[in-house]
């Protein structure tokens, strides 16, 4: 191998190693800003839990209906339960409400009335849950439907 093929060889090899080097540093500033950005949402915004709290303060609930045609006479059963609930979706066989907190207390009532009215609407399930964060977001963003 010549001279000058060794010398443009070394160059290149040093170029590459410098390129890596320079990426790395980039990888780990990117890293770094990454990790200070979560530092300062999570102390801007709050925990997860905190959130979850302030804004997810309520439960959910799902119904699917066999009989789609009895929906408006559920609906209007759903309001008698839980005054305050907002329908957020509208299918032929699942309605989803936005149940306030206050409204299902006692647990144990709110779930006698639903079994209640599963029997008398023959409805085929329903689901009664705490609100996850990602749904409390939703709402709170105005995606529900006062109903």
């Amino acid at each position: 191998m010549g001279q000058t093929q060794q010398k443009t060889l070394t160059h290149v090899m040093v170029s590459s190693a410098f390129m890596w080097m320079l990426l790395g540093v980039q990888v780990r500033m990117v890293q770094v800003w990454a990790m200070q950005a979560g530092v300062w949402a999570s102390r801007c915004i709050g925990s997860i839990q905190y959130l979850k709290n302030k804004f997810g303060k309520g439960y959910l609930l799902e119904i699917k209906v066999k009989d789609p045609e009895l929906t408006d006479l559920l609906h209007a059963e759903i309001l008698r339960i839980f005054p305050s609930a907002a329908r957020q979706e509208r299918f032929p066989s699942l309605l989803v409400y936005k149940v306030p907190m206050e409204d299902a207390l006692p647990l144990s009532q709110s779930f006698s009335k639903l079994e209640e009215a599963k029997r008398s609407f023959s409805l085929e399930e329903y689901s009664f849950s705490l609100n996850t964060l990602a749904q409390a977001d939703d709402f709170k963003a105005g995606h529900a439907v006062k109903a």
